[in-house]
C-alpha cells in the first residue's frame, strides 16, 4: 500500500500483479528513485525495464483503491517535527532547526517489524563564524552565522537503506542480465 501522487494522501492506494493478456501502462513515478550504490544510468534503467518486460509477458502491475485492514503490511513515513531553516533567521543563535521524520513498517495484526526515527539538526559552528552561500541558479544570498548540518539515524531517500535489511533478497534491485531485453 502508498500513496499516489495523484489521489489523496489520505486515501489508500493498493497494488498487486495481475497475469492479463494486455496490460494498462505500468503505475510508475514520474521520479525515478535511484538506489545510492548503482551507477545512475544503470539504476534509472533497470528497474522500468523490469516492470516493462515483466506487462509483456502479461503480468501487469495493477493499482487501484486499497482499505487500510486489507493491507498485510502497512509502511507509513512521517514528518513528526519540522524545525527551522538557518535561512529563516540567520542571525539568530537559538534557532530550533531539528526535524524529525519516522519510517514504520508493521504487520497487519499490529506487530511492529520496524521503526526508525531520523533526526536532522544545523547546529552553530564553534567557534562562531559568519558564512555568505549562494546558488547557482537562484539569486539568494544567505549571510548568518555557520551552521552544519548532523543527520542521525539517517532513512535515505524512500528507505532504501532499510528495506534490504528488512526484506533481505526480495529488494535487490534485479542486475543487468535479469532485466528482460525491450
Amino acid at each position: 500500500m502508498g500513496d499516489s501522487g495523484s489521489r489523496s494522501k489520505r486515501q489508500p492506494v493498493a497494488y498487486w500483479i495481475e497475469r492479463r493478456d494486455g496490460c494498462p501502462k505500468p503505475v510508475l513515478a514520474s521520479g525515478d528513485i535511484v538506489w545510492p550504490k548503482d551507477h545512475l544510468f544503470r539504476a534509472r534503467r533497470i528497474p522500468r525495464t523490469g516492470v516493462r518486460g515483466r506487462a509483456a509477458a502479461g503480468e501487469c502491475l495493477i493499482d487501484g483503491s486499497g482499505r487500510i485492514d486489507d493491507a498485510g503490511v502497512q509502511i507509513s513515513y512521517r514528518h513528526i517535527k519540522k524545525g527551522f531553516s538557518a535561512l529563516e533567521n540567520p542571525w539568530s543563535m537559538t534557532l530550533d532547526t531539528i526535524s524529525a521524520n519516522r519510517l514504520e513498517v508493521t504487520k497487519a495484526d499490529g506487530e511492529l517489524l520496524l521503526r526508525r526515527t531520523e533526526v536532522i539538526s544545523e547546529p552553530l559552528i564553534m567557534p562562531l563564524l559568519i558564512e555568505m552561500r549562494a546558488g547557482l541558479l537562484t539569486s539568494v544570498t544567505y549571510a548568518g552565522w555557520a551552521r552544519t548540518k548532523k543527520v542521525t539515524s539517517q532513512i535515505g531517500p524512500n528507505g532504501r537503506d532499510i528495506l534490504p535489511v528488512l526484506l533481505g533478497e526480495a529488494a535487490r534491485v534485479p542486475d543487468e542480465a535479469d532485466a528482460p531485453a525491450l
